[in-house]
């Protein structure tokens, strides 16, 4: 070995050191005063964000959505199980509009543009933490203009009212929302509202952009959203997904050149080999892709856990685990294998437990 643990090798970030990973983002915490949540961190939450495949889409979309009359999509739909980033990708939309001032440096890091007309506003709830009565109730209190209260507006009305401004609206936890809706004639009313606003959003001339989060489109409210062309943001990308990981345990990229890994890298491949152990042609490969993780191990927590009962939530829950192995294992070891994950100790049999609250996996 090269005499340097992993420590020594990568960066761990602080908050994964100290235990203070924040996996779950909330949407809501966005309005903290004190900006002690990340969420309200503009900078600090930009610095924790991959820019991966579905974070150029949006940011490209809405500038275009926003800036010209060509863009004929202005939906973009976040669909995906409980843990996968979609609150994340609506609060990076939800900052793009509020504080692009704060992002100029962001963006040009990553070869982005953004900008918003002056007279742009934006309208942002999380269902979960405000029950819906009537979704054109949340967007009359917010532009401050009189809609009935019985019936949802025409098309006609909603353009009045929002005139020469544009709109963006981010609506999380949608189906949480609309299901939650005990009156049938209401809840219907509601998606014949959000199936009219799906259709604006689609007009070339249109003012108006959707960003919502949905876990099924082949339930409501996504069946209906599902009715309009769309950029799908899916996260489906498991080389994307790894890099996110990557990106939020080190402030190093593991995948960047280093000779120091690549080392590590050899000196592991060489100890198995004079113990006997046959390696496939392409494991050298994998072994440098997935450090300071073995494949096995990204395989079993990204991909096996997740089709199995039970199983972590999303790259949330994988997140959480593997920053635990970090932070036991970093001063220790100079490569994180599934042996890592002892039992003798409290954090990993509370992060085990966690697959199956059940006990019966």
């Amino acid at each position: 070995y090269n005499g340097s643990m992993l420590n020594d090798i990568l960066r761990p970030r602080k908050d994964v050191l100290d235990g203070r990973l924040q996996g779950v983002i909330d949407i809501e915490r966005v309005s903290d005063p004190k900006r002690r949540a990340l969420e309200a961190r503009v900078k600090d939450f930009f610095a924790s964000t991959f820019v991966s495949g579905e974070i150029r889409q949006l940011v490209s979309g809405l500038q275009k959505r926003l800036n010209s009359a060509e863009s004929e999509t202005g939906l973009f739909l976040a669909e995906g199980r409980k843990g996968e980033g979609k609150s994340h990708v609506l609060l990076v939309a939800l900052h793009l509009v509020q504080s692009p001032s704060e992002l100029q440096d962001w963006l040009a890091e990553h070869h982005l543009e953004f900008s918003i007309p002056a007279n742009t506003r934006v309208i942002w709830r999380k269902f979960t933490d405000f029950p819906l009565e009537s979704l054109w109730g949340v967007i009359a209190e917010e532009l401050k203009v009189a809609f009935p209260k019985d019936r949802p507006p025409n098309i006609d009305d909603f353009r009045t009212a929002l005139g020469d401004r544009k709109l963006v609206l981010i609506l999380d936890e949608l189906e949480s929302g609309i299901r939650a809706i005990p009156n049938d004639a209401l809840r219907q009313q509601n998606l014949n509202f959000l199936q009219m606003l799906s259709e604006e959003a689609n007009r070339a001339a249109s003012n108006l952009a959707i960003v919502a989060s949905i876990y099924d489109g082949g339930v409501e409210p996504g069946l209906t959203l599902k009715r309009v062309a769309r950029v799908e943001l899916r996260f489906r990308d498991s080389s994307d997904r790894r890099r996110i990981l990557f990106h939020r345990l080190f402030s190093t990229d593991p995948l960047a050149p280093s000779p120091a890994i690549d080392a590590t890298v050899q000196s592991h491949l060489a100890a198995w080999r004079r113990f006997g152990i046959v390696l496939p042609p392409d494991y050298p490969e994998d072994l440098r892709a997935s450090y300071p993780f073995t494949p096995e191990a990204l395989e079993v927590v990204l991909e096996r856990i997740r089709t199995s009962r039970g199983g972590f939530q999303g790259t949330r829950g994988a997140l959480g685990f593997l920053a635990a192995l970090v932070r036991l294992r970093c001063q220790s070891a100079h490569l994180i294998t599934l042996s890592s994950a002892s039992l003798a100790e409290a954090e990993m049999r509370s992060w085990l437990a966690d697959l199956d609250p059940s006990q019966n996996l």
